[in-house]
């Protein structure tokens, strides 16, 4: 006879065969066991809940058995999992009647087959096969997550890997924005460039973002003045504004269609307590010459923003674009001006050998006179440098379906600004071309040890929907198609981070703080100055001794505390907005 313990409390008991009995040793028969008894009102992995009246779901009672003697018994006889589907085909039972699934909205099991179904049965759609795992070989939650972004595919002429040995004068490591940057403003002053990319041109946060082209440097104005002073702030805030001229230049100096729309980006304001800091930036703003201006609740019906903007603050210069089309279009810029391009190929280590800095990669191998490193946020995982300079986070991102005309009038939204909002996390929604909605940010991850957190996080897709709904919400019944994200690299004082080692030979230039399409581009010339000897008074502005960030584990539970902090600080404007 097997026994087992009901949730209930009272002992249940089923006669089986002999030789469906798990083997147990001596101790074990002595011993009658009894699953742990105390409950929890809703199961940490999300994919039950235990509701007034009902018994636990049957997975929940499986979870129990499993890492028992009696499972491990099951493991050798049958190198199966001994789950609540396998016991109810091997003995030729169902799961008790008591025992109901309930479906939660974004587990990656999706939902049990209801009352009246079993598990077993070969026909069921939803479990053809009940002896294997049931998330394997399937996507891993309900959302449309997409590996790499909705605005890339992969290049029809990818360029080979790099093989044998090659030299060059100049090497660049990384191509995104700054790298591919950087190889054009190389090359118009003659010199022999290679950039090595890891996987093809664009694959990283250059062609994940939302495409907001801002002049936003720091974390805030106020901040800047209160730690450096006008003069500095000015200096900060003009190195800003030159950012975003100099890729608007680019973007007609190399006839790039990237969907560029000139019409600024509004700062929202949702709750009171961001009416105080816009205020104040504005105050700052005009003290240093920045075109950033209050839009009090007049400018912003005028404007018809939608609904949830009640204040705001406007930068007037900037504007938002197609990110994978402006990095897929420097690109071809950098391939027509001669550039050695290999793909696929990633730097195994790094050398100084005299004069010269030796690269090898797994294989093959690269001389050169001088390096520069244009990795970004993947710095501290793929090259084990600038660990304690730059911190990877993950960011999130979203587009919905196509809106009709009669659901955009709904909106309103007529200049089709990008917005973000006065968060201290930020949530980011912008119009696309297309008809659709592009939203994210709001929910960023950190990985111990500066590793590029994972991709799919089921959780903050959620928080996303929860979150368009809430903004959006005479767009509730509108689909979320795409869910996608990138890593941006961050600076314990929010301002980008350019410099060289101490023989000058190894250059970098990172640290965009999640404003990387501008100061990203304009890093190209800057960085390709401090190859070539040059005076450049942004480099001289950015080029600094800053603290060093802790190591580990004291630089994950900062990271933390700091996430932890900011989002208590917004989920309290959050609840009040939820208030009626």
């Amino acid at each position: 006879m097997h026994r087992r313990r009901h949730p209930s409390g009272r002992l249940r008991e089923r006669w089986l065969p002999h030789s469906c009995r798990p083997a147990r040793s001596a101790r074990a028969r002595r011993r009658v066991w009894r699953p742990r008894r105390s409950l929890h009102h809703r199961a940490r992995t999300g994919h039950a809940v235990r509701r007034p009246g009902r018994a636990l779901p049957a997975d929940r009672a499986a979870r129990r058995y499993r890492h028992t003697r009696a499972d491990r018994a099951w493991r050798r006889q049958s190198g199966q999992p001994r789950t609540s589907a396998t016991r109810a085909c091997g003995h030729g039972l169902v799961p008790p009647r008591k025992w109901r699934s309930v479906q939660c909205r974004d587990h990656r099991m999706g939902a049990w087959p209801g009352r009246g179904r079993s598990l077993c049965r070969p026909d069921n759609p939803q479990r053809p096969d009940p002896l294997r795992r049931p998330d394997r070989g399937r996507r891993l939650n309900a959302f449309p997550f997409r590996e790499l972004s909705p605005w890339l595919s992969e290049p029809e002429d990818r360029q080979p890997l790099l093989l044998g040995h090659t030299r060059a004068d100049v090497a660049i490591v990384g191509g995104g924005y700054t790298g591919l940057s950087t190889a054009l403003a190389l090359r118009e002053s003659g010199l022999s460039v290679a950039l090595v990319e890891q996987d093809f041109c664009g694959s990283g946060a250059s062609g994940r973002n939302a495409g907001h082209l801002t002049p936003t440097i720091g974390k805030d104005l106020p901040t800047l003045l209160r730690h450096f002073g006008e003069q500095r702030t000015g200096d900060l805030v003009g190195f800003a504004e030159e950012a975003v001229r100099h890729t608007e230049k680019v973007i007609v100096r190399l006839s790039l269609d990237c969907d560029y729309r000139p019409v600024g980006n509004v700062i929202a304001g949702l709750h009171a307590r961001h009416r105080p800091p816009l205020e104040r930036a504005a105050r700052v703003a005009e003290m240093v010459g920045a075109p950033f201006h209050f839009l009090d609740e007049a400018d912003v019906r005028a404007r018809d923003l939608p609904q949830f903007v009640k204040f705001g603050a406007i930068e007037a210069s900037g504007g938002h674009l197609h990110p994978g089309k402006y990095v897929q279009g420097l690109r071809r810029a950098v391939l027509q001006a001669g550039v050695e391009l290999f793909e696929d190929t990633s730097v195994t280590s790094i050398e100084r050998k005299g004069s010269r800095v030796h690269l090898r990669t797994a294989s093959g191998s690269l001389d050169c006179e001088k390096l520069v490193l244009a990795t970004n946020a993947y710095t501290p995982s793929t090259l084990g440098r600038m660990a304690y300079r730059v911190f990877p986070l993950r960011v999130s991102l979203f587009r919905t379906r196509p809106l009709s005309t009669a659901e955009w009038d709904r909106v309103g939204w007529a200049r089709r600004e990008g917005i973000y909002t006065a968060h201290e996390s930020l949530e980011n929604f912008r119009p696309l071309p297309d008809g659709r909605i592009l939203g994210g940010s709001k929910v960023v991850q950190y990985a111990f040890g500066s590793k590029l957190a994972p991709g799919s996080q089921p959780s903050a897709f959620q928080t996303l929907t929860d979150l368009f709904r809430k903004r959006f919400p005479e767009l509730r019944d509108v689909a979320i198609e795409d869910f996608w994200g990138g890593w941006i690299a961050m600076t314990l004082d929010f301002l980008p981070f350019f410099g060289a080692d101490k023989s000058d030979r190894i250059v970098h230039a990172m640290g965009y703080n999640g404003h990387g399409i501008a100061q990203a581009t304009f890093a190209g010339s800057m960085a390709a100055d401090l190859v070539m000897g040059r005076r450049n008074r942004w480099v001289e502005l950015l080029r600094r001794h800053s603290l060093p960030l802790p190591p580990e584990p004291f630089r994950w539970l900062g990271v933390k505390a700091l996430l932890g902090y900011l989002g208590r600080i917004d989920a309290k404007v959050d609840h009040d907005l939820s208030r009626p």
